[in-house]
């Protein structure tokens, strides 16, 4: 993106687009958010997902309503030592292959040399929701949230997709406590499908406290309203209640630079976590405008199918 913003030459050729420095202000397009990936794991980690989600018709539908919680209670927040958005799609996977909706990945995974996958997915739109599919992705969600808050062993398991009874002694991750204080840790463990890392390596032993308790604290909040789900699952995403949580320094999370001041890495730190904040509720905020437009749309076009079918019917008969 920075690139994009600056870029104006390239081989003595001029690139005639003027982007504002300040990507904020100039076209919405370029808020949306992505990834660029340098190594083919990632891509068949994709392909593998893509797979594996595609075998249970309302995957997507849970994994959309656990991400959006995850972020609104802060578990999703991997610039301040949480988990990334990735690390919840593992861990939804791994719940969903160990209650019986998908297989387990090691059936399904793809032995393919990534040149020969498809370099443009088939794209399948969401399948509706009938009410009695939108009570078990509901169901799905609340156990969910039970088992990473009650169930899953942190102290000795691995989240894995293949083996639903990893343990951290068997990929030799049962190493203790982390007297340096400085990633790798072990606390919680989740194993990246295609590699050996451990995709929660940043999360310390206060960091895995806050990812089981916000756990917890989601699901009493469900059993509260019970009578009303829509309105505690809406409440939830929106109000989620959230464990306490001690901020830590860079120095006291172990995380040191070889070139800047300990308070110049504290600014810059601030100031990126500032700028990532604003950039999220930017595009959270262009998302619902977007929802909106197509709304308007999809109403004015029933208003307007409408109405030429009143004029239709009130010409008169020759």
């Amino acid at each position: 993106m920075y690139a994009l913003t600056h870029m104006k030459y390239h081989d003595n050729v001029e690139i005639p687009i003027r982007i504002p420095v300040d990507v904020r202000h100039g076209p919405e397009l370029f808020r949306f958010p992505f990834d660029v990936c340098l190594s083919s794991t990632g891509l068949r980690n994709s392909y593998l997902f893509r797979r594996a989600l595609l075998t249970y018709p309302y995957s997507r539908h849970l994994l959309l309503a656990i991400k959006k919680w995850g972020r609104s209670s802060g578990i999703i927040n991997s610039i301040d030592g949480l988990l990334a958005s990735y690390a919840l799609t593992v861990m939804m996977i791994h719940f969903l292959a160990l209650v019986g909706k998908i297989p387990p990945l090691n059936s399904l995974c793809n032995t393919e040399e990534i040149q020969t996958l498809d370099i443009i997915p088939q794209y399948l739109p969401l399948p509706g929701l009938e009410e009695n599919k939108s009570k078990e992705v509901g169901y799905l969600f609340a156990l969910f949230l039970e088992y990473y808050g009650s169930v899953f062993n942190y102290k000795d398991s691995v989240v894995c997709t293949s083996n639903m009874d990893l343990q951290k002694t068997t990929m030799n991750w049962d190493k203790g406590p982390n007297v340096t204080m400085r990633p790798p840790f072990f606390e919680f463990c989740i194993k990246d499908p295609y590699g050996l890392d451990n995709v929660a390596r940043n999360l310390n032993h206060d960091a895995t406290l806050y990812v089981q308790d916000s756990h917890q604290l989601a699901l009493q909040a469900l059993l509260k309203d019970f009578n009303d789900p829509l309105f505690a699952f809406s409440n939830l995403i929106q109000y989620p209640p959230k464990p306490r949580r001690v901020t830590q320094s860079l120095a006291e999370r172990g995380i040191h630079s070889d070139v800047l001041p300990t308070d110049q890495l504290e600014a810059r730190h601030v100031l990126k976590k500032m700028q990532f904040h604003d950039r999220k509720r930017s595009m959270e905020s262009f998302g619902l405008r977007t929802m909106m437009n197509k709304e308007n749309q999809n109403a004015a076009s029933r208003v307007t199918k409408n109405v030429l079918g009143w004029i239709k019917s009130d010409e008169p008969s020759h």
